[in-house]
């Protein structure tokens, strides 16, 4: 491949590259490229000075001389390709670093760094609201979704969209994890906790805290999930539910038929609010990082958002 052949290449390989980083924006680009063209020329230039002092250094001494044998300029040519060859490798990893630079220390608000969890809220046609969660693209909501109970929070209703498993192979064996809901203390959640765990300082002051459960596996691993219960006076209850989201689940939740409205908190979270028919308990449903939260109850909605709003993280332990 001749050398214009091989700048042209060049050329059209790293404006593609340089384009589809996106976040980088074109005076930058722009800047980085004439620095890497400036530079190019710079090992260019300098391996043809080199090439022709050597040239014309082997003139001189061929000419007192006798005159190389075949082998001797085969391995002169050789030599200059392979200094060639290295001003090439030098210019690219040049142009890799300058690139990786633009990217690295680009603003990461642009690049979705501190977002890496979405919402997103359906209404099904049958007046089902669907709500999905995850780090990647919304995927299907198809499919048939069972209700949470109208009463309080057992567990989220969700279905995880990840790929299923594949049929095991003879012989193998896939184990799965069972949960167990186990009455504890609220010192021992925080203590088992795999995360720290959150604290709700809003919850009235007339509610009483009569019951907290964690949910934990028979594998032997650290619980991720935990529920606190409260009740007061006139009926009044309160569940709140918390999960971690790993960063590569995608869930589907159903809230029911019911009027969803998408809100936005006071700490600046966005979630959603339930308000379900008559004798139902209110939802509702906030992502703090990757803490999932579900908080229903027979209270106010002022008093649901309340809760929600001012959600305080645990103290790391």
């Amino acid at each position: 491949m001749n050398d214009e052949k091989f700048d042209e290449l060049f050329d059209e390989a790293f404006e593609r590259a340089v384009s589809s980083a996106s976040p980088v924006d074109p005076e930058s680009r722009r800047a980085a490229w004439e620095r890497v063209q400036n530079r190019r020329k710079q090992l260019s230039g300098s391996t043809e000075v080199r090439t022709g002092e050597n040239i014309a250094e082997h003139a001189e001494t061929t000419s007192s001389k006798a005159p190389a044998s075949l082998p001797q300029q085969a391995g002169q040519q050789q030599s200059f390709r392979r200094r060639y060859r290295r001003s090439i490798r030098m210019t690219g990893i040049a142009a890799g670093l300058i690139l990786f630079g633009s990217v690295a220390f680009s603003d990461p608000v642009r690049t979705g760094a501190l977002n890496p969890l979405y919402q997103k809220l359906y209404t099904w046609s049958t007046g089902e609201a669907v709500v999905v969660s995850g780090q990647q693209k919304p995927q299907s909501t198809e499919g048939a979704l069972t209700p949470p109970p109208p009463e309080g929070i057992e567990k989220p209703t969700f279905e995880s969209t990840e790929e299923a498993l594949p049929e095991p192979e003879p012989g193998q064996i896939i184990s799965s994890v069972h949960y167990e809901e186990q009455p504890v203390s609220l010192e021992e959640i925080k203590q088992r906790l795999a995360y720290p765990m959150p604290e709700f300082p809003r919850v009235p002051a007339d509610l009483e805290r009569y019951e907290t459960t964690l949910s934990v596996p028979d594998d032997g691993s650290a619980p991720v999930s935990f529920t606190l219960r409260y009740k007061g006076e006139n009926d009044r209850t309160l569940s709140i539910f918390v999960d971690y989201l790993n960063e590569d689940a995608n869930r589907t939740y159903s809230f029911g038929i019911g009027k969803v409205t998408e809100i936005e908190l006071d700490n600046g979270l966005e979630g959603q609010f339930v308000d379900r028919e008559e004798g139902s308990e209110d939802l509702v449903h906030v992502i703090r990082g990757q803490i999932d939260i579900l908080i229903s109850g027979n209270l106010t909605r002022d008093e649901l958002l309340q809760i929600a709003g001012h959600i305080v993280d645990g103290e790391p332990r």
